[in-house]
């Protein structure tokens, strides 16, 4: 069974990096990745200063309540004579590992782009996507299983990615305006005989999971100057999404450099790295890969790294939201390659024209200067748009439909349990009773009989009010979710698991590739 190791703070307020992916086999936890992690000093003076606000203190209930008791991890860093030894190794070993022949290039899918041209001039969708989507889509939905607690389901979810291959661990940042959450924000995966390596950024954790920092990580949303907090990103960015990825830039980095350090020179040589996220974690991912690309790809394979030539990292992003302005996307252009980065939205989408809407920006920017200001974003990359439509019918399939049933039965049992409760409270006499005695209790005798009356009437005009109370609450989520059922597909989303809200559901992704990119071509979101 496989469960999060859950970050604990100590008597001196330090606090454990890395929430790390556990197996537990036969009672005895071992780790999922044979790799040791050192504390970034990001992570340390951050939590430390916002101990009071921890993710141990600050998790939503019920991710608190099913999370397991696991023991503690040692955190023995990996010493820098350690990685500069295997650096020597790699580079001492290059000139007898040969590079990759032409016609094996062009026979393995891992060096092609996401975007290629045809014969004809027509733009296509690589075999690298086709090949790799699936695995691309589940852990997305893995990172969403993880951070709102479906225990079972990402445990059967990681179960399902170990037996391909694939090894997990997580990377921890801050959410929120204030940047004071806690988060377990990621995933990175890695497997050694795909030679593929993935940052997996988790969306936004919904209210109804009792977490509401991810929303004001959204709302945050006036464009700044990137070097203001910390990062060699030029143009105007997304405020939130940016310091949520300053928060995890030490671990993601930090992860990246202590696997590579643990490769060949011919694993090194194979490795290709893909970004991946739906909603929030797309913005925040698309940040991330232009950083490390631009700013630390040439320390992690060579001096003379272009990403154009030589294929090494990828963006994949599902219903994302503008990050950047103009400047901004040039770059990520220049540095990552347009024919690196795809974005999948589904036509109809609000969120991923909610920014950047000039005509509506201009409009609303006579009256509020804020919408002017947010106008400023831009798309990057290459869209992928998918029908709405499509989308609906592929979310109203028989599984789906059951899934939806079973919810809303779950709904009314819980109206039938509340209303009994609300119903022998309203009709007990004894309780009642009580409440007249202390309300009258030390009253002037001339006064009892008046006081008890209006205790009496104050009673039942409150059992009376109350009565209807889980009626129309019941009636309130039943017309919530037919609208959140009815619009989720939009953004790639279902609203039912579990019972516990809307989320990403890869059954809702379209695989019709080419016809998704020559409709987004024909909108000119390009």
């Amino acid at each position: 069974m496989l469960n999060i190791i859950q970050k604990k703070l100590n008597e001196s307020s330090a606090i454990s990096l890395i929430a790390l992916l556990i197996s537990l086999e036969n009672g005895k936890a071992t780790p999922l990745l044979d790799i040791d992690l050192e504390p970034t000093p990001y992570t340390m003076i951050s939590y430390n200063s916002q101990r009071a606000n921890s993710f141990s203190e600050n998790e939503p209930t019920h991710l608190a309540r099913e999370r397991s008791s696991v023991p503690t991890l040692q955190i023995k860093p990996i010493r820098d004579e350690a990685i500069n030894q295997v650096a020597e190794e790699s580079n001492a070993n290059t000139n007898t590992v040969s590079i990759v022949r032409e016609e094996e290039r062009e026979q393995s899918t891992s060096y092609l782009p996401l975007i290629m041209e045809k014969e004809d001039g027509a733009k296509t969708v690589s075999p690298f996507l086709r090949d790799y989507q699936d695995t691309l889509l589940q852990m997305n939905d893995l990172s969403y299983s993880l951070v709102k607690g479906y225990v079972k389901l990402s445990n059967e979810q990681m179960e399902n990615l170990m037996d391909e291959g694939w090894k997990i661990t997580g990377f921890t940042g801050l959410e929120g305006e204030n940047s004071t959450f806690g988060d377990l924000s990621g995933i990175i995966c890695y497997n050694q005989k795909k030679s593929l390596m993935t940052v997996v950024y988790h969306g936004t954790a919904t209210i109804d999971d009792g977490v509401r920092a991810g929303w004001e990580t959204n709302l945050d949303a006036m464009p700044v100057d990137a070097h203001t907090l910390g990062l060699n990103i030029p143009g105007k960015v997304h405020k939130g999404f940016a310091k949520k990825y300053v928060s995890t830039k030490d671990d993601v980095l930090g992860i990246i450099k202590q696997l590579m350090a643990r490769m060949s020179a011919k694993e090194k040589e194979n490795l290709r790295i893909v970004f991946t996220g739906h909603s929030q974690a797309g913005g925040v991912g698309n940040l991330a890969l232009y950083d490390i690309v631009a700013n630390h790809g040439k320390e992690l394979f060579h001096e003379g790294f272009e990403n154009s030539e030589d294929s090494r990292f990828y963006g994949y992003f599902l219903s994302v939201p503008r990050v950047g302005d103009r400047d901004y996307v040039d770059a990520v252009h220049s540095k990552v390659g347009k024919d690196y980065l795809i974005r999948q939205n589904v036509h109809g989408d609000p969120v991923t024209i909610g920014l950047g809407n000039k005509t509506l920006g201009r409009t609303l920017g006579l009256f509020v200067p804020y919408f002017k200001r947010i106008s400023v974003y831009e798309d990057s990359g290459y869209l992928l748009l998918d029908t709405g439509s499509k989308a609906w019918k592929r979310i109203n399939n028989l599984t789906l439909k059951e899934e939806t049933k079973k919810y809303r039965k779950q709904l009314f049992y819980r109206f039938l349990n509340e209303q009994k409760e609300v119903l022998k409270y309203a009709i007990n006499p004894v309780p009642l009773a009580k409440e007249v005695v202390q309300k009258t209790r030390g009253t002037n005798i001339i006064l009892k009989t008046p006081g008890a009356l209006w205790a009496l009437t104050k009673g039942i005009g409150k059992r009376a009010l109350n009565t209807p109370i889980p009626g129309l609450k019941a009636l309130k989520d039943l017309i919530v979710d037919s609208l959140t059922t009815r619009f989720a597909h939009y953004h790639y989303g279902f609203n039912h698991r579990d019972g516990r809200g809307a989320v990403f559901d890869p059954k809702v992704v379209s695989r019709d590739w080419d016809t998704m990119l020559k409709k987004g071509m024909d909108k000119r979101h390009n």
